[in-house]
């Protein structure tokens, strides 16, 4: 089994990070190859909406020069993959945001999902409360995973992030119980 984890942090030792680390650790004891992909160094850029994909049909067919179809060849390639984001202003960080835009391309003409079947998570950080802050990513992401006929298998929202050395032993134990639910 494959587990995709995306990292849309600007920061990639933040507080997303630590709390992916510990999901991840559980995924591996689970017998999963997990592959991280770290968005936060730009590796993307947004879409252009040129339609250029549409016209392949069984690939994703960006005409874009980055990273962009091979990032979406191993979310198609993936039993389970994990988008693990900052709160931004009510939003996932722009990075996993542009990245969630450009997924436009698994759409095809014949109204084909190339990600069809696939398990899929959230897991989200933030420095306030879940109550009108982090709990407004659900929706939205819930929304993409049903859109792209994917099954949600779980959400992680974990208030009161600071910095990554203040997080404590009850918020190891969340994410360590979540990766275990996703194996």
């Amino acid at each position: 089994m494959k587990a995709f984890c995306v990292l849309g942090s600007p920061r990639q030792e933040g507080n997303t990070a630590k709390v992916l680390g510990w999901i991840e650790d559980e995924l591996r004891s689970g017998d999963y190859a997990v592959v991280r992909l770290n968005l936060g160094n730009g590796v993307l850029s947004p879409c252009r909406e040129c339609y250029a994909c549409k016209k392949v049909a069984d690939a994703p067919g960006c005409s874009q020069d980055d990273r962009g179809n091979s990032i979406f060849l191993e979310m198609m390639t993936s039993d389970l993959i994990v988008f693990a984001s900052p709160i931004f202003c009510w939003g996932v960080s722009a990075q996993l945001k542009a990245l969630l835009d450009r997924a436009f391309c698994l759409l095809k003409e014949d109204e084909r999902l190339l990600l069809a079947g696939k398990r899929m998570a959230l897991v989200a950080t933030g420095a306030g409360a879940i109550k009108d802050n982090l709990d407004l990513l659900v929706p939205p992401y819930q929304t993409f995973a049903k859109y792209f006929k994917c099954k949600d298998v779980g959400t992680l929202l974990i208030p009161g992030c600071t910095t990554p050395d203040k997080l404590n032993g009850d918020v190891e134990k969340r994410a360590r119980k979540f990766g275990r639910s996703l194996v």
